[in-house]
């Protein structure tokens, strides 16, 4: 029940325009990226290998720009279209099934994530190594990838008489991750960076990122992958024989994902 072959094909062309106008630099661009699925394993009810094929595409165009307002301080801004594939665990074809008619699995024909992004950021460079930025973000998600029961119609012995007559199917609960209807990702990260005196240095972020979905029946549910609250402090030593870092990373709990149609979360975490 645990054995699954999976195959991705994927196919991309991207064009790119680069603008150069003085203070304003950036550069637009659209990407065509065509995915194809085969998703393989055993069918539990008769042992025999069974593969399903699907396939998306996307058309993901980008804009990146920034502006000086100053030698030191740059305007950046940025609207994208991206996607991000589901997990392979997520997309195996394989299941169990109890006799108690439940049950849980991947799915096949999953979608990718799908989002639109706006990002505008201001940044000051103080000399050669410091920097002090406000970044801002809103990610606005079609479809992302929850756990979900769904009902399927099964062919299986129904009646548990050890034979599974022609025709034989039941209806099945099964748990396992399914495309969600829709998201937000909104926040912001402060970034600093500074030399301190000829050899040392500190290098901080934190990032806050307030992200929610709703499921088919309007219900809030979590994104995976999403922390809250994350913060990065680095400090280092370095001259021209040696480089020396202290580092400490801490970020609140988030849920890993879906593996065989089980939620995963992960506590609180730092180091």
């Amino acid at each position: 029940g645990n054995v699954y072959k999976l195959e991705e094909y994927i196919t991309a062309a991207y064009v790119q325009a680069n603008i150069d106008l003085g203070k304003l630099k950036g550069n637009f661009g659209v990407r065509y990226v065509n995915t194809e699925v085969s998703s393989s394993a055993y069918e539990l009810t008769n042992g025999e290998w069974f593969t399903v094929d699907s396939s998306y595409s996307d058309v993901l165009p980008a804009l990146n720009l920034s502006y000086n307002l100053t030698e030191d301080l740059v305007l950046r801004g940025a609207a994208s279209r991206t996607i991000a594939r589901a997990n392979y665990a997520d997309l195996a074809s394989t299941r169990t099934l109890n006799p108690g008619l439940n049950g849980s699995g991947g799915n096949s024909k999953l979608k990718p994530y799908d989002a639109t992004n706006f990002d505008l950021s201001v940044e000051w460079y103080i000399g050669d190594e410091g920097l002090l930025s406000l970044a801002v973000f809103n990610k606005d998600i079609d479809s992302f990838i929850y756990n979900s029961t769904q009902t399927v119609v099964i062919e299986y012995d129904c009646n548990q008489d050890g034979t599974v007559s022609e025709g034989e199917t039941c209806p099945f609960s099964l748990d396992g991750p399914v495309n969600g209807a829709n998201a937000k990702n909104k926040g912001y990260e402060l970034s600093f960076q500074m030399p301190i005196g000829d050899n040392f240095g500190v290098i901080t972020n934190y990032t806050y990122s307030d992200a929610e979905g709703e499921d088919e029946n309007g219900e809030t549910i979590d994104l995976a992958g999403n922390s809250k609250n994350t913060v990065n402090i680095t400090g280092y030593f370095e001259n021209d024989k040696w480089s020396a870092r202290v580092s400490y990373n801490s970020r609140s709990e988030y849920l890993t994902g879906f593996t065989f149609g089980g939620a995963n979360t992960h506590d609180d975490y730092d180091q």
